[in-house]
């Protein structure tokens, strides 16, 4: 089987795109004939995914893994050039990377609570040495390996806990590793990848995103051995088994570089074989300084939660499993719960909806619920009413009992009649169609937000390898893929542009864009409309070049960073809040990240805008004045059915129907609509007589 054909359905076939040569999937093929690689884990587990709460799959679990070595708690020199020290510090030292960890939890911690309430958040300690009796305790997951706060939600209390350890007076050196006793070794990281899957299984809801936000400074663990590696390299497996992402923060400094290559980039690794680039990790970045810990943690703190998990099926029992992002989402204000007093405890109060029979406020519905429509009507008398059943009787247009009176009787569906009219009867999953070249596809296109689609080997085993093999095959044949997409069971059903998008490194080796296939909803015909373009004044070349001039000094580097910039009204609400819950006095000025440094601008290019100004000025068209037209608005067409031009000929009634659509049947016959009313009249009599 050297080549693949899409097969496109005969009921859908006069939706899809004309089809086309399919690229050699020849990887593909062969997986397809290695059944060991493709049973499934489970054969409830789609059903199980699709049918569990809807809440608990938009959860995100963070589990912090902090390491507790003395080289984490030592108090650093500023390094010359970085970001000034945290006031109060000093001028020469900086808080210990140990402070930074800590500190950063605790900003994240302040997010969550109020972006995100439902979102739950643990901190491990690791290298550290086991309390003793008459200490504090704290739960022991394995040797040097402690719970310090439980997998749960952020609240009040919690992010107290942390703020009183950050704003002891003698929070640096000594209080810390008073608090925290670093152990005199380190422990494997088999270890602790083991207490964290325990940790995650027992307190973290099943179907929620799962991350480990590992934070340490040896590049080194195990000290070159090599068992030790393979030890935690099989455990790690088994957290990714679980779903769980593992985001390392590596922290490096002049004194003691961090080189991820020396050891972690083959344990974060997700396959134990050689051959699969795929599995490859890809070097996560080292953070230098206490202020990139916070930074840094801050960028990778929006999860990514799945919006969807279902089989794509690439041709007659060939599927592989694939997980959905939803990569831009609009970020609102929470909505506001109701509370009120019950015996001086306040409680919550839930919604429930709740029906009235019409005309009546009678709720004690007995029968089934079933959906129908409340059509307007004409006024009727008593004489169009059926005396039995009290329905409303139409005039017949049939032929041999002209002026017959028929019920009019409502049509009505049930919940699952809804239902299948959503989905078409379709279960949710993604099918090629089959595939176009990558030009066709227009910037137009793209009518709403996109989602992003990466394998998801919890569902079948090999779908990453599978999955990357289709991906590079589009890449290198300029294909992009045609499917038909049911992402969710109360959703309707689209055809979509897959859109393969390759896998970007840095120059340091750091992913910059992850490999996957963007799902773009293709326009159905309703969607199109024909925008008027008009030709305007266009600027000389002169002015063109003056202004590029002084665009370049302003341009970002790096481009635009949304990570970077909260939303300032956003920032100032919660800000409110989060004072108000800690009991912390809050700082009412108002400050917007986004808006532009104006005098650094004109400092860089002032000069440059000065002279595109003068270079303006020159040009003809610059006092040039186009008077605005008020808009008119658009008269809605008018049409009529071919079955109603025909029932008012038969009836001698065709003089009742207006201009309009007389002019839109007879455009539609490709007739002239030219005229007063009695020559379209006499145009439209000739055509039914001869047709």
């Amino acid at each position: 089987m050297g080549s693949m054909r899409a097969r496109v359905e005969s009921k859908v076939a006069a939706l899809v795109w004309p089809a086309c040569a399919v690229p050699r999937l020849e990887p593909l093929l062969v997986m397809m004939n290695d059944k060991d690689n493709w049973d499934v884990f489970a054969d409830n587990e789609d059903e199980e995914l699709q049918q569990s709460g809807y809440a608990d799959a938009l959860k995100d679990v963070i589990l912090f893994a902090i390491d507790c070595s003395s080289s984490m708690m030592t108090p650093r020199k500023h390094q010359t050039g970085k970001k000034r020290p945290v006031e109060g510090k000093g001028d020469e030292m900086e808080p210990s990377h140990l402070f930074g960890a800590f500190k950063a939890a605790v900003e994240l911690m302040r997010r969550k609570a109020i972006n995100e309430p439902d979102d739950m958040i643990g901190i491990v300690l690791f290298n550290i040495v086991d309390n003793e009796k008459g200490e504090e305790q704290m739960q022991q997951l394995k040797p040097h390996v402690s719970v310090f706060q439980k997998i749960s939600q952020v609240n009040a209390d919690r992010i107290q806990e942390l703020l009183s350890i950050l704003n002891d007076p003698g929070n640096e050196s000594m209080s810390f590793q008073n608090r925290f006793r670093p152990w005199s070794r380190r422990i494997p990281l088999g270890d602790l990848f083991s207490a964290c899957n325990w940790l995650l299984r027992e307190q973290a809801p099943k179907t929620a995103t799962k991350r480990v936000f590992l934070v340490t400074d040896e590049d080194d663990p195990h000290s070159g051995n090599a068992q030790l590696d393979r030890i935690a390299k099989q455990n790690l497996s088994d957290l990714y088994s679980l779903g769980v992402t593992v985001e390392p923060f590596f922290i490096g400094t002049p004194e003691k570089p961090f080189v991820a290559t020396k050891r972690f980039t083959d344990i974060l690794s997700r396959s134990s074989d050689e051959d699969e680039e795929s599995a490859i990790q890809s070097i996560p970045t080292i953070i230098e300084g206490f202020s990139r810990i916070i930074e840094q943690m801050v960028i990778r703190e929006a999860p990514k939660r799945s919006q969807f998990s279902v089989n794509m099926t690439l041709g007659n029992g060939f599927v592989v499993g694939v997980k959905g992002y939803s990569l831009v989402m609009e970020q609102k204000k929470t909505t506001p719960k109701l509370f009120v007093d019950v015996d001086g405890e306040l409680k919550e109060l839930a919604g429930k909806t709740t029906y009235f029979i019409e005309g009546s406020l009678d709720d004690s519905i007995g029968g089934p619920v079933v959906y129908g429509m409340s059509l307007p009507s004409a006024q009727t008398d008593s004489s169009t009413l059926d005396p039995e059943s009290n329905q409303e009787l139409l005039a017949s247009s049939n032929d041999q009992n002209p002026g017959e009176l028929v019920g009019h009787t409502p049509v009505f569906y049930t919940k699952e009649d809804i239902a299948k009219f959503r989905t078409l009867g379709l279960q949710p999953g993604i099918k090629i169609m089959g595939f176009k070249d990558a030009d066709t596809l227009a910037f137009e296109d793209n009518i709403k937000h996109s989602y992003f689609i990466y394998p998801n080997d919890a569902l079948y085993q090999g779908s990453i390898r599978a999955f990357s093999a289709l991906l590079k095959t589009l890449v290198a044949k300029n294909k992009i893929g045609i499917a038909l997409a049911l992402f969710r069971r109360n959703s309707s059903p689209y055809f979509y542009a897959m859109v393969p998008q390759e896998e970007i490194l840095d120059e340091d080796g750091n992913q910059e864009r992850p490999p996957g296939f963007h799902m773009i909803a293709l326009p159905f015909a309703d969607d199109i409309r024909a925008a008027p373009v008009e030709q305007t004044l266009k600027a000389s070349p002169e002015s063109v070049q003056a202004a590029k001039a002084w665009i370049k000094k302003v341009r970002i580097p790096k481009g635009y960073d949304p990570d970077m910039y909260r939303n300032p009204t956003l920032k100032l609400f919660y800000g409110q809040l989060e004072a108000l819950a800690l009991r912390e006095e809050f700082n009412t000025e108002f400050s917007d990240d986004s808006m532009p440094q104006t005098e650094l601008m004109l400092g860089r290019a002032g000069a440059l805008v000065e002279k595109w100004k003068a270079t303006i000025s020159e040009d003809p068209h610059a006092n040039t004045y186009v008077a605005s037209t008020t808009g008119k608005k658009r008269k809605a067409e008018t049409s009529i059915d071919e079955l109603e031009i025909r029932d008012h000929y038969a009836k001698g009634t065709l003089g009742k129907v207006t201009v309009g659509p007389l002019k839109a049947f007879l455009r539609s016959k490709n007739l002239s609509a030219s005229g007063n009313k009695a020559d379209l009249l006499e145009r439209l009599n000739e055509w039914l007589e001869e047709n």
